[in-house]
């Protein structure tokens, strides 16, 4: 009889955190005979096609061989690898009013992403703010914009106002009494 793979591995989809996982099994091979009508052994894939990524794969493997009857047995199995989960920015700041005083020293930072992954899984860093404070001493707005593209081309935006109130009016200091 022919010989037949023993339990060869299904197709399965992973997470980019389990590519560390990822195993080239070596299967064995049989036709259940006895004695000198035994075909048996075991092979490593015979070709790998595809490269893990971040980003997500598809990696395929192929198991051939072929027996002393000239027969081939073939197996082939896919691996499909889901990226990474996309970053996300951290604690975003939200719209923000000031008044003429605060927005003396009010500066935008630098915000914060991750995508809380682990190993080569991981995104992490952080945005410089974008902006341009064309605000007058009347007061007015501006916006700040954060912008982040990871390694699969993922991009994330937070965009925020600050809002700077204009001062109170001017008021005369001790203007002088009435004259009569």
């Amino acid at each position: 009889p022919e010989a037949n793979f023993v339990s060869p591995p299904a197709d399965i989809t992973i997470t980019c955190e389990n590519i560390p996982n990822l195993v080239n099994e070596t299967l064995s091979y049989t036709n259940g005979g006895n004695g000198s009508c035994l075909i048996s052994g075991a092979i490593p894939p015979t070709t790998i096609v595809g490269t893990p990524s971040i980003c997500g794969a598809t990696i395929v493997k192929t198991w051939n061989v072929t027996d002393i009857c000239d027969r081939l047995i073939t197996h082939t199995q896919t691996v499909t690898i889901t990226p990474s989960n996309p970053a996300v920015f951290l604690n975003p700041p939200a719209n923000v009013t000031l008044n003429c005083d605060q927005a003396l020293t009010y500066t935008p930072q630098s915000l914060n992403y991750s995508n809380n992954s682990t190993g080569g899984c991981l995104i992490q860093g952080s945005a410089a703010p974008n902006f341009t404070n064309n605000v007058t001493i009347c007061g007015g707005s501006y916006n700040v914009t954060y912008t982040f593209t990871d390694v699969c081309n993922r991009t994330i935006n937070h965009n925020y106002t600050v809002t700077i109130l204009p001062p109170p009016p001017a008021a005369f200091v001790n203007p002088p009494g009435n004259l009569n």
